[in-house]
């Protein structure tokens, strides 16, 4: 009996896992790729990225023939860092020992009260200590750094960012802005499109005459306007967006 007892206790505590995934590189194959590939999210790279940085020094390059772990599990928004844990059921937690009660301490003092804002008088100046020092909407939840890619040689945007709707400023998280698509193309309310920006190659780059792209973040269609024109709302950015940038359509 006590045989059996010890067999359940050791299957219970070590419960079987499933092996992960496993995808061998091949040529034209980056992160950015491989997390749309997988999670059908390529702001999820950073996930395949975490989970392989004891074979991956650079996450912007793999090599063909290099056999990589794609996670079983959520991925993080864009700007986290590595991948949900697995849950394989709660372990037991031990009862801590009560720890000895410290002395008591003498209470401290009541703070004084602060004074109460003079009334500002309807019409006066605004002085520099009336604005709020809260954080705009906008400029709160962005990603920490841009993806740069390398797109394949056929690769085409959709559309441009052409102004801030009706503002000469940047553009970010929670803004709206408008684009005009290229001739043909349509758009419906809800429809999600990327946010690139052209990059010039590095000094590091093999392909010095090669097109690259910054990922700067993700946009929705609020609203048609006239011929291919939309307005769209910033629903990620990992940095300002500009007049310029381009669109390409999810999942194309």
């Amino acid at each position: 009996m006590k045989k059996l007892v010890c067999i359940a206790a050791a299957w219970l505590a070590s419960p079987a896992q499933a092996a992960p995934l496993q995808h061998t590189v091949v040529k034209g194959d980056h992160l950015w790729a491989l997390a749309g590939q997988y999670y059908n999210n390529h702001f999820r790279w950073k996930v395949i990225y975490s989970a392989n940085q004891g074979k991956i020094k650079d996450p912007h390059w793999i090599y063909p023939g290099q056999v990589i772990e794609i996670p079983d599990v959520p991925g993080p928004e864009i700007g986290e860092v590595g991948a949900r844990p697995i849950e394989t059921g709660a372990a037991v937690a031990k009862t801590p020992e009560p720890a000895p009660e410290p002395p008591a301490a003498a209470p401290a003092p009541a703070p004084a009260p602060e004074p109460a804002p003079a009334p500002r008088l309807e019409g006066a100046p605004i002085r520099k200590d009336d604005l709020s020092a809260e954080t705009p909407p906008s400029m709160t939840g962005q990603y920490p750094s841009m993806t740069r890619v390398k797109p394949p040689k056929d690769w085409s945007s959709d559309g441009e960012v052409v102004d801030f709707d009706g503002r000469e400023i940047l553009a970010a998280q929670g803004d709206t802005i408008n684009a005009k698509l290229e001739k043909g193309e349509t758009a419906s309310v809800g429809e999600r499109f990327l946010i690139y920006r052209k990059d010039a190659p590095q000094e590091t780059d093999d392909d010095q005459k090669a097109l690259y792209l910054q990922a700067v973040g993700e946009v929705e269609v609020v609203k048609a306007q006239k011929g291919s024109s939309y307005t769209f709302r910033v629903l990620k950015s990992g940095d300002s967006l500009q007049v310029g940038d381009l669109l390409k359509r999810e999942g194309k």
